[in-house]
């Protein structure tokens, strides 16, 4: 009967307390309009548990100095360490707290030699210490941050991620894995661009404790002491539950198409909306991509005399310019050649009908809509356009009769056929486009086709 009520004393101790306290300490902080640094990891401690956390814990809970490239000067923004002197360091000492370890580490982007790049995080590492006023129980010096970008870019689900992730882990050595990043160059200039400057960092991991047998004090026999193995990741009062892991595949076919061109008037006709559906397809590699657009208004009025039909081909060549890790976001750049044929019929004595071509340069910007296979594309064309042109023929466009058939419908010898009379060139905008676009189908690493645009990894 002792045995089983040490048993339920020693649960509520474990358990109950750290979460009063966590509440106590939310509702404290909330009251005082402050915020417990998230570099102080808070636990229930028995004297024979050894202080450690992942990895991936200390990047996500540590505080962190971000400095400048090649520098190692505190910068000016640094009131987290001031309120940290002056409030909490106090406050948890006065709750009997106890600041059992202190776990420092310096780092540098890979950019640069390797040799210059340790010396940056050493020294890092000493402006931090300098201005904490703490000796370190373990102090790192990571020359080139490899783990902090793999952390980044996984939190980021990053189309590269499982290609960084293998240069790493299959590298001898730093060196060897800057020269394979850097041999594929488009990667090595995003994640220079994106992730780099956030890894010219100090980190810092303070470890407060409070022993478990100021608890047992009113215990004749205290309960069995707790295994030697349990670390802190285990014993924090808000359990550390991992992250499932997602691979966020690269996209292979988009579909979309241009809302702007549904919203086209002409006198005398109306509403002239213009159907067209673009096919985008992303190669394995790079930030290009090749769009193909067909355009196909078929309306007609023949009492009215009224019609109009275009058919438009466009093939089209981009290249993105991404700020985070979603490849074909932001703005982008490209150039386009159509070439098309067209009826348009506005009464009587008012239509066209001919054939142009045209080529020129595109840019917009890309935007996904959430978590989620669409996009808005808001983009604009412009260049060079020319074509040849005749009044619009009502029928056979050798005998005259009128029929009901559209003028690309006749069949014949090209000379019983009119030669085109009149020409139009054009320099200017050629296109607006307001685009929807639907990831299709995903290209999976390093083979295969899904339509799923994220996967868990086991």
């Amino acid at each position: 009967m002792k045995t089983i009520c040490y048993n339920t004393i020693y649960k509520i101790v474990r358990y109950a307390i750290p979460v009063i306290f966590s509440l106590i300490s939310t509702t404290t902080v909330f009251a005082q309009q402050r915020t417990l640094p998230s570099y102080i990891v808070l636990e229930h401690f028995a004297p024979e548990v050894t202080l450690s956390v992942s990895d991936s814990t200390f990047y996500e809970r540590s505080a962190r100095i971000i400095f400048p490239v090649d520098r190692w000067d505190m910068p000016d923004d640094t009131t987290w360490l001031q309120e940290f002197h002056s409030y909490w360091l106090p406050r948890l000492q006065a709750d009997g707290w106890t600041l059992s370890r202190v776990e420092l580490r310096g780092a540098a982007s890979p950019e640069g030699p390797y040799r210059w790049n340790k010396t940056l995080s050493r020294n890092r590492l000493n402006t931090l210490v300098y201005y904490i006023g703490l000796q370190p129980d373990e102090a790192t010096v990571t020359a080139e941050d490899y783990p902090g970008l793999l952390h980044r870019m996984r939190r980021a689900g990053d189309v590269d991620y499982l290609t960084v992730e293998h240069i790493v882990a299959t590298s001898p050595n730093d060196e060897v894995t800057k020269l394979r990043l850097q041999s594929k160059p488009d990667l090595w200039r995003r994640i220079l661009h994106v992730y780099f400057p956030e890894l010219r960092t100090a980190r810092m991991m303070l470890y407060f404790t409070k022993p478990l047998e100021r608890f047992y004090a009113q215990v004749a026999t205290p309960p069995p002491a707790l295994p030697s193995t349990w670390t802190a990741q285990q014993a924090i009062h808000e359990p550390f539950t991992p992250m499932k892991r997602y691979i966020v595949n690269t996209p292979l076919l988009a579909v979309s198409t241009n809302l702007a061109a549904y919203g086209l008037c002409l006198d005398n006709f109306g509403w002239a909306p213009m159907p067209n559906i673009s096919v985008e397809y992303f190669p394995r590699h790079g930030n290009w991509t090749l769009m193909g657009t067909f355009t196909f208004p078929y309306f007609h009025r023949w009492s009215q005399n009224e019609f109009f039909q275009i058919r438009d081909y466009t093939l089209a060549a981009r290249r993105y310019f991404p700020r985070q890790g979603d490849l074909f976001t932001g703005l982008y750049a490209g150039a386009y050649a159509q070439v098309n044929k067209y009826g348009i019929g506005l009464g009587p004595d008012k239509g066209w009908q001919g054939e142009g071509w045209g080529v020129g340069l595109a840019a917009g910007w890309a935007s996904r809509l959430g978590d989620s296979g669409w996009r808005l594309d808001l983009g604009i064309q412009a260049g060079f356009y020319q074509t040849k042109f005749d009044p619009y023929v009502y029928g056979n466009p050798v005998t005259g009769t009128i029929d009901g058939d559209y003028y690309y419908d006749y069949i014949g010898p090209s000379n019983q056929f009119h030669k085109r009379n009149h020409r139009l060139t054009w320099f200017g905008p050629t296109m607006l486009r307001i685009a929807i676009s639907y990831d299709l189908l995903y290209r999976r690493t390093p083979s295969g086709a899904t339509f799923h645009r994220k996967e868990v990894v086991e």
